[in-house]
């Protein structure tokens, strides 16, 4: 009798510890997801509304933003995309990643009117990387996310429905007076710096992107009005020289040459905040190269601001970028130098080489 009173008492015992086991263990992981999220939310509505700001006009009255989306082809498995609208029409992209526990982001002006009828039709999309430009996928639709980009079709993707998402609103944790006070200068900020540098679409020449060439063709088109495209500039050196031109010296000074330009200063490394503004102050574009471990890509300095919002020293660096249409803007919190740029399509830390 004793022995079976003991015997119950124990699997009693071993019962209840299985049971409490069962319950703690999903509420920790479920406590530890949303606490990233919430300081996702967070770190959002701290760096949107300098974002708003650089373009706010005053425009619409309330702003929203869509879930994150992750994007297939990513290779950044931290980063999400999240559609930003005002009154129910989009504005933006917003990207946010984290590099080494601290969250970084991206931002893009973009009205693009597909993702609107998205958005107010109710049309489950998914995100995906296409020929190094970020595409929008429905059941029947692939476009390109930037209005005015092309991109090579991968058949593929496009017969293939992965994981299509309704696009989701929510309030942001702000209103639009905080976006208004924001774009009014406050006590310590600097005048923005803004180049007109248009756009120069990226090309490929054997399946390889020439980015390069057509920062090169962007500095030209600004600087001399021309109306060069990337092929132009890389058609050129190849015909001139007896090697296949590449994103490396000395070819940077080779194309300003083929352009007319003058011999361009070529730093390898990177520059701070007071010396890219002190380039651009003289009405110089800055080509800034910048990778990965695995891939590299040029982009145009065109944009610099610094806003004191009376927390923060908020760097604001504004980007040519021959995969996007738009200005891309990248905010840094109080340091005077850049490492970090944030888009769909990859992450990228190194800067590695300045061509002005």
């Amino acid at each position: 009798m004793k022995t079976k009173r003991l015997f119950k008492k124990v699997t009693g015992i071993i019962l209840s510890i299985i049971l409490l086991a069962t319950i703690a263990l999903p509420a920790v992981s479920a406590s530890s997801g949303d606490e990233r999220q919430d300081s996702r939310t967070a770190y959002i509505n701290k760096v949107l509304p300098n974002y708003l700001a650089i373009e706010y006009t005053g425009e619409y009255e309330s702003v929203q933003i869509s879930q994150g989306f992750k994007v297939r082809g990513n290779a950044d498995e931290n980063s999400r995309t999240f559609f930003v609208t005002g009154d129910g029409k989009l504005i933006g992209c917003l990207v946010v990643t984290s590099v080494d526990g601290q969250y970084q982001s991206g931002f893009y002006f973009e009205d693009n009117a597909d993702i609107t009828r998205a958005i107010n039709n109710g049309t489950p999309i998914e995100l995906l990387v296409i020929d190094d430009k970020l595409v929008m996928k429905t059941e029947d639709l692939l476009i390109a996310v930037s209005s005015g980009v092309e991109f090579v079709n991968d058949s593929r993707s496009s017969k293939i429905n992965y994981e299509l998402e309704y696009i989701v609103l929510n309030s942001v944790g702000f209103d639009t007076a905080t976006i208004a006070l924001y774009a009014s200068p406050q006590r310590g900020s600097d005048t923005p710096i803004n180049l007109k540098v248009t756009r120069v679409a990226n090309a490929s020449v054997n399946n390889i992107g020439i980015c390069w060439a057509a920062c090169i063709a962007a500095v030209s088109n600004y600087k001399k009005s021309t109306s060069y495209t990337a092929l132009n500039v890389y058609n050129a050196l190849d015909k001139t020289y007896d090697y296949t031109p590449y994103g490396d010296e000395p070819w940077y000074t080779r194309g300003f040459d083929s352009c007319g330009l003058p011999t361009p200063t070529v730093v390898i490394g990177s520059l701070s905040y007071s010396s890219s503004r002190s380039v651009l102050s003289s009405d110089k574009p800055i080509i800034m190269s910048i990778a990965n471990k695995t891939v590299g890509h040029d982009l145009v300095i065109k944009y610099l601001w610094m806003n004191d919002n009376g927390i923060d020293y908020i760097y604001t660096w504004g980007f040519m970028d021959p995969n996007i249409s738009s200005t891309v803007y990248i905010d840094v919190y109080n340091k005077t130098s850049f490492s970090l740029y944030v888009s769909d399509v990859h992450t990228l830390t190194s800067w590695h080489r300045s061509v002005y």
